[in-house]
């Protein structure tokens, strides 16, 4: 059997164009690759860069929105340490206005147990232990009986006890001094 090769044989430059064309053909192929790889990063990087600005327009409307927001947070912040302090004030006032109630309440009961001929030189109040000592004088001897009766039986004082009676004559009269301590009972 005979071969024939009916086709025609190609010089050794057709070859090396026949592989060139493919070689050149590749590289096209490679560069058009290259270059949609290029614009798709350069849309992509455009596209985020949109984004990024639009992102950034909003973060500046919400801090529009915020700054004033923390002031009126700021303001109200102030105001609950006025409103506390305005409190912490008034529960002073209701302190010294109890305390000052409790000086009235021991006034007025001592105005009601001093009998007419009696009056009061001297009165020392101990706040802390609630103990009363009273120097008080009198014209007659019974009226230092009456008001220690009267002490004893109010509800308010405690412990009454008469400490010292003296005499002495002052412009004609006769005057009793006599001492008393009692204590001011607790809760009042």
């Amino acid at each position: 059997m005979i071969k024939i090769n009916l086709l025609e044989k190609k010089s050794k430059l057709e070859i090396f164009f026949s592989y060139f064309n493919f070689f050149i053909l590749e590289v096209f192929i490679l560069i058009i690759v290259i270059i949609g790889i290029i614009s798709t990063m350069v849309l992509i990087n455009k596209n985020l860069n949109f984004q990024n600005s639009i992102i950034t327009a909003e973060i500046d409307s919400l801090n529009g929105f915020l700054r004033p927001l923390q002031k009126r947070n700021a303001e109200i912040i102030k105001s609950y340490r006025d409103i506390d302090d305005i409190l912490n004030k008034i529960n002073v006032v209701l302190k010294i206005k109890d305390r000052v109630s409790i000086y009235y309440k021991l006034l007025m009961e001592l105005e009601k147990s001093t009998p007419d001929d009696c009056w009061i030189s001297n009165l020392d109040f101990n706040a802390k232990e609630n103990i009363v000592q009273l120097k008080v004088n009198a014209l007659r001897t019974s009226s230092v009986n009456i008001f220690v009766n009267n002490l004893t039986m109010n509800d308010l004082f405690s412990n009454v006890r008469l400490q010292r009676v003296s005499s002495e004559t002052q412009k004609e009269f006769d005057v009793n001094a006599f001492l008393i301590n009692f204590s001011v009972k607790e809760g009042v």
